[in-house]
């Protein structure tokens, strides 16, 4: 009998121990920290969330034009008679021809990969997004900028879209530096296409 009441004590206290030490916290985070559960869907979904943008575009133009114009003129004049006889027969020709033509073409490629956040969510469920990025490389900063709205069934799994999927995108990538300053005509050549 009092071998089962020590083992009973210690299986007693021994418990207690262990439910002392093993405190379970809520699956539910209640604090407002955004801890990502082991199975949820990670796209983005709310303002503030991040998406990563895949930027594939490509465009290219061209124009050609031919102008051909041509104009003849011929008159003749007979002799005078009466008091202008002295007037010989005369006559003239005249010829104008213009020919012209021009041919212009553009091609651009852009890619990249970006992550944007969302500023806001439409009543209708698009997703505003809107990011910048800036890379400063030997005094030369370029600077890319996206915005737009995306379908939240545009996102794939892994939290991309790709840029043709973004309606009313805007994508902007400039150039500052020695580089771009390279690019520029001089001041010279651009008064003299002033004038010409």
């Amino acid at each position: 009998m009092r071998k089962t009441r020590a083992t009973s004590i210690c299986l007693v206290l021994g418990l207690s121990a262990l439910t002392s030490l093993a405190s379970a916290d809520s699956i539910w985070n209640s604090a407002g920290t955004r801890r990502a559960p082991l199975i949820a869907d990670q796209r983005a979904h709310q303002a503030g969330d991040l998406l990563t943008v895949l930027i594939v575009e490509s465009a290219a133009a061209s124009q050609q034009a031919n102008t051909q114009a041509e104009k003849k003129h011929s008159h003749q004049v007979s002799p005078s008679t009466g008091v202008l006889k002295f007037l010989p027969e005369a006559g003239f020709n005249d010829a104008h021809k213009f020919t012209g033509q021009g041919a212009t073409s553009r091609s651009s490629n852009l890619t990249a990969r970006m992550t944007v956040q969302v500023v806001r969510v439409q009543p209708d469920g698009m997703l505003e997004i809107e990011g910048t990025r800036t890379v400063v490389i030997n005094e030369e900063k370029q600077e890319l900028r996206l915005t737009g709205r995306v379908r939240p069934e545009d996102v794939s799994p892994e939290n991309t879209v790709l840029s043709s999927l973004i309606a009313d995108a805007q994508i902007t990538y400039t150039g500052k530096g020695p580089i771009g300053k390279a690019q520029k005509p001089g001041i010279l050549t651009r008064l003299l296409r002033v004038f010409f």
